[in-house]
């Protein structure tokens, strides 16, 4: 039995399992590695189809999961649920973050899965001065208004599959940074969804027994499986009451839920980049419900969420200062990176 401590957010996690079976989870996190022994520790125990998470309260949940690309999601929905469980104050995003290191302002890189982000943090990476804080996820401190260090592995997509970028990018001292001094750069990718007839409410879980599959039933849902995972969607005509029910039946069967919320059904369909770049500053109104839209909902049954009013509005008052920016990717990477850091510098005074 092998084992691999890492802290993140203030959390301290120790995984256990066989050395293959932990290997992709110390490439994912090796950045947040540690020796510190700590008085309270979240316990981990990673098998080829199962986690088993024993909180540092003591209590425990178990789930179903597959290996490889799937297991990355799902370590990376029990990592938001750690930080979610210990830090209530924390917002997670969907994105990638990185700092300058000569004016210490920051740049938020947020979008959907294929949308560029990780090309763009590269890009920005070789052309200098810029240095990553955050990958794949933003824990934004609401109380201290600050964004919270992430360093987890860096990863591309290379034909569909995984490459995983282990020590090109070493990140040495990263410290949090002001929210006050991020600019929120929303990306419209090649994998942007395309609208297929009406919006449902999505489920994304690693297990569904005989109990979640009738309540999904009760609500008209349809049940499908892909990948090993299983998804459920709701019609839009269920009411709040039954994706209530449908969650709570989730939380008493220990059935992780790696992403839950509204949002259109959508056909990926691998859209043409425009030749050029498009980069443009844009205003609060028209970029917070994007911003909302990539908040990530860790599975906490005891710490319900918070409602989507309430949320948008936490989500204005953390960004009241904040520059906003659309971009659509075109071109080159180079060429998209090029129209953004115009477009950032004239907007902030920073190159």
């Amino acid at each position: 039995m092998s084992r691999f401590d890492f802290e993140v957010c203030g959390s301290a996690v120790r995984l256990e399992g066989d050395a293959k079976t932990l290997r992709h989870a110390q490439t994912l996190f090796q950045h947040m590695a540690t020796d510190t022994a700590f008085q309270r520790c979240h316990f981990v125990s990673i098998k080829p189809s199962r986690i088993e998470w024993t909180r540092a309260d003591g209590s425990t949940r178990g789930y179903d999961l597959t290996t490889g690309r799937l297991m990355e999601v799902a370590l990376g929905a029990l990592v938001a649920s750690v930080i979610a469980y210990d830090s209530p104050e924390t917002v997670l995003l969907h994105g990638n973050g990185l700092v300058n290191g000569r004016t210490g302002k920051a740049l938020l890189l947020i979008g959907d899965s294929g949308s560029g982000k990780t090309t763009l943090t590269r890009e920005l990476i070789f052309a200098g001065r810029w240095s990553p804080v955050a990958e794949d996820m933003l824990a934004i401190d609401m109380r201290k208004r600050q964004l919270r260090p992430f360093p987890r592995a860096m990863s591309r997509r290379v034909d569909g599959s995984e490459e995983k970028e282990l020590d090109e990018f070493p990140l040495g001292n990263v410290k949090p940074v002001s929210v006050a001094e991020c600019e929120v750069v929303l990306l419209q990718g090649p994998n942007a969804p395309v609208l297929r007839r009406e919006p449902r409410w999505v489920l994304w879980m690693t297990s569904v027994t005989g109990r979640i599959a009738e309540t999904a039933e009760a609500s008209g849902a349809q049940c499908d499986a892909l990948g090993g995972f299983h998804r459920i969607l709701l019609p839009l005509t269920a009411t709040g009451d039954e994706r209530a029910a449908l969650m709570a039946v989730c939380g008493e069967e220990g059935a992780l839920v790696v992403h839950s919320g509204p949002e259109d059904v959508v056909d990926r369909a691998l859209m043409s980049r425009p030749p050029k770049p498009e980069v443009s500053v844009a205003d609060a109104s028209g970029s917070l419900p994007l911003v909302g839209k990539s908040a990530i909902r860790p599975w906490v049954p005891e710490r319900p969420q918070q409602p989507a009013g309430e949320f948008f509005m936490s989500m204005a008052r953390l960004f009241h200062d904040a520059a906003f920016v659309h971009a659509t990717p075109g071109g080159s990477p180079h060429d998209t990176v090029q129209a953004l850091q115009s477009v950032v510098s004239r907007s902030n005074g920073s190159s």
